[in-house]
């Protein structure tokens, strides 16, 4: 999905392709907002947008960066989540400073596939305390052609650090003529997606 197909949240996306288009990209991002309103889906279009050769800043579904963000497997997305760590039987509630460290040092590696990377981390406020304060150095210091993103639904559960080195993209509540779009999307008639 490219920037310009995430429905109800114009704002941000536009904020987004802005920011890209004057090279003014933060490379600390913390997308806040309620539950199910698409920051995930946000956070890895635009992944797709800073891959992509083909449509620089936007995506364009055909090189093959834009198939590995889709299919979860490019080389220079590192995403850590705990919908993936359920998947992987593990029974932590809560985001590491080991899965960080981990992290730092896949950041810091030379990029297989260009000289970006994009970091995902979801839900932001399932770091431990000890997590975010790893996450520090990294933020005050980030390698070159990084960009970190901390999906949250709850940004000011984040330690006033965390929050003071990112900028805060704001998302908001869908309208239900978006969720009817995006059901529609999905293959519910107009009917369905109305009548839920």
């Amino acid at each position: 999905m490219k920037l310009a197909e995430i429905l109800g949240q114009e704002r941000a996306t536009t904020h987004l392709r802005q920011s890209m288009q004057q090279d003014r990209l933060a490379h600390g991002l913390i997308f806040s907002g309620p539950l199910g309103v698409g920051k995930r889906s946000t956070a890895l279009a635009l992944a797709r947008a800073l891959f992509c050769t083909q449509n620089p800043n936007e995506g364009c579904d055909g090189c093959e960066d834009c198939h590995l963000v889709e299919a979860g497997t490019h080389p220079n997305l590192l995403i850590q989540d705990m919908a993936r760590a359920r998947e992987e039987k593990s029974t932590a509630s809560q985001i590491s400073i080991a899965q960080i460290r981990r992290l730092r040092s896949d950041l810091a590696l030379q990029g297989v596939r260009g000289r970006r990377k994009v970091a995902i981390l979801e839900p932001a406020e399932k770091l431990t305390a000890d997590a975010q304060n790893a996450l520090l150095k990294t933020l005050e210091e980030p390698p070159a052609g990084c960009v970190l993103i901390l999906v949250s639904n709850n940004a000011d559960a984040l330690l006033p650090t965390i929050r003071s080195r990112c900028q805060r993209v704001l998302f908001s509540p869908l309208t239900p003529s978006d969720i009817a779009n995006i059901l529609e999307r999905r293959g519910s008639s107009t009917a369905e997606a109305e009548s839920i």
